[in-house]
């Protein structure tokens, strides 16, 4: 119904066929946008927005390079190098990149000196077994109550099959 109404409006308005165009063929892709547009959160992606910005102004670095880079495609805007779409598209990519590529500085900033877990599949190829270790695993694998026979406890012959 949406876009036999802008179709109209495309034919009434030849100026703007294009946009109107345009948008006819948007509006079949829009409902497909709803679930990208709910990211990770039902509440949607501008959530994930906020948590990328409320790290963001945890450092000042980084609230320098937001604003100096928002400053710098202004400015740009101001001089007629780029169009208001250019801003409006550069500001978008500017309010999402920044706070992603910000967060990783940011972790990788506070996990710097701080050892990666080797994942126990590893233990003893990349580090040596620990005597903490070895209690873990002896946890985890509950040796404890498994009865392992001996030599004198296991008659010869026997199949392990009872008659």
């Amino acid at each position: 119904m949406l876009d036999l109404t802008l179709k109209k409006f495309a034919v009434d308005y030849s100026s703007l066929e294009a946009i109107f165009l345009f948008f006819v063929s948007a509006v079949t892709v829009l409902p497909a946008t709803i679930g990208i547009t709910m990211g990770k959160n039902p509440s949607g992606a501008v959530s994930d927005i906020v948590n990328g910005l409320d790290q963001i102004k945890q450092s000042k670095s980084l609230v320098i390079t937001l604003v100096g880079l928002e400053a710098a495609i202004w400015a740009l805007t101001a001089t007629d190098v780029i169009t208001n779409w250019h801003f409006v598209i550069l500001t978008m990519i500017n309010l999402f990149i920044v706070p992603v590529i910000g967060g990783k500085v940011l972790l990788a900033r506070a996990m710097r000196g701080v050892p990666k877990p080797v994942p126990p599949e590893l233990i003893g190829i990349d580090r040596p077994f620990t005597s903490e270790d070895l209690a873990e695993m002896d946890r985890a694998l509950d040796l404890e109550g498994v009865v392992v026979p001996s030599a004198g406890t296991v008659r010869e012959g026997a199949t392990g099959v009872s008659a």
